[in-house]
């Protein structure tokens, strides 16, 4: 299937094309390629000694390059990394990086939010927000909070819902023309749906093609209104102020619930990642990946677990020791 669309020319050629055969059949190998061609570009430029990917010979490969971004040197290891995995795996020595010196580098942390947290958030936003200018707006935040944070939508999705989306009976809501223009199917249970039901019951008459959550002027409400009054509903809260709390992290944290679900019912990761991608509305597999990080950082009795599907990604015991 890989050798139709990329060609490599390498003494790993064969080996590099059943990689990429096998990453495609667990999700899109996205970016993966690119970097598998420099690597094949690599070994034509540069033999192998005994045909073989020495601990030597991969961290010469992994010398920073003139203008490369951290980013790009990162993803560079992640990709030698399991690749080397595959090979050992199949019977072909490889060495496998530590990625203690190939971090991944990230400006904002996202905050992923505890129960106990949820639940101050939504006594406070009961205490901070009114139906004075809008009518049902408290009820109206009520549900689009639990629809970003049970469904892990992002905000902009959220709003943009109209009543003909929502299908009680069969339980899903369609998120149409979200971002990178993808349309999904997202699944709803049935306390979501009884919550959609008495939000509904509110409204006296409503067109099919209404906004569920329209302003004033039956329009969608701006991503930056919904943040205010969030810092509102934070700031009357009981929580800690000194944190940087966003409407958004209810997605990350909703990615990372899941995440920690599917380790808890020891449930296949390679099977869980890409239903989750495609749930979630991301493009690509590394963008569900991401939140692996957090399945370490916040859950280190699962890391051994991690450490035999995406030991890529995801630090050894070892490498912990000495961060």
């Amino acid at each position: 299937m890989g050798k139709d669309k990329y060609v490599f020319s390498s003494s790993y050629k064969e080996l590099i094309y059943d990689y990429i055969d096998y990453r495609k059949k667990l999700y899109s190998i996205h970016n993966t390629h690119c970097y598998l061609i420099a690597l094949d570009r690599y070994i034509c430029q540069n033999p192998l000694k005994d045909n073989e990917l020495s601990k030597e010979y991969i961290e010469q490969w992994l010398i920073k390059r003139e203008n490369e971004s951290n980013s790009t040197l990162y993803q560079r290891a992640i990709m030698i990394k399991d690749f080397a995995i595959y090979l050992n795996r199949h019977g072909v020595k490889a060495h496998i990086i530590s990625m203690r010196n190939y971090k991944y580098i990230q400006e904002f942390i996202p905050h992923i939010y505890t129960h106990e947290e949820i639940k101050e958030i939504f006594k406070s936003l009961n205490r901070t927000i009114n139906n004075k200018l809008i009518p049902y707006k408290k009820e109206m935040y009520n549900l689009l909070l639990i629809l970003i944070y049970c469904c892990g939508l992002r905000i902009s999705e959220a709003l943009h819902i109209k009543w003909e989306n929502i299908n009680i009976e069969n339980q899903y809501i369609k998120i149409l023309k979200s971002k990178n223009h993808m349309n999904r199917i997202v699944a709803i249970n049935q306390f979501i749906c009884n919550k959609i039901l008495s939000y509904q019951s509110l409204f006296i008459y409503r067109n099919p093609e209404d906004l569920i959550f329209p302003n004033r002027y039956k329009k969608a409400i701006s991503n930056q209104i919904i943040e205010t009054n969030f810092q509102k509903i934070i700031k009357n809260s009981n929580l800690n102020q000194n944190n940087r709390y966003r409407i958004h992290d209810f997605r990350h944290t909703f990615a990372v619930n899941n995440l920690r679900k599917c380790f808890l019912d020891k449930e296949d990761i390679n099977v869980k990642l890409p239903i989750l991608m495609t749930y979630m509305g991301h493009q690509h597999i590394s963008s569900t990946e991401y939140y692996l990080h957090f399945i370490a950082d916040m859950y280190p009795e699962f890391i051994k677990e991690c450490e035999y599907y995406f030991s890529n990604i995801i630090p050894t015991m070892e490498e912990l020791k000495h961060e």
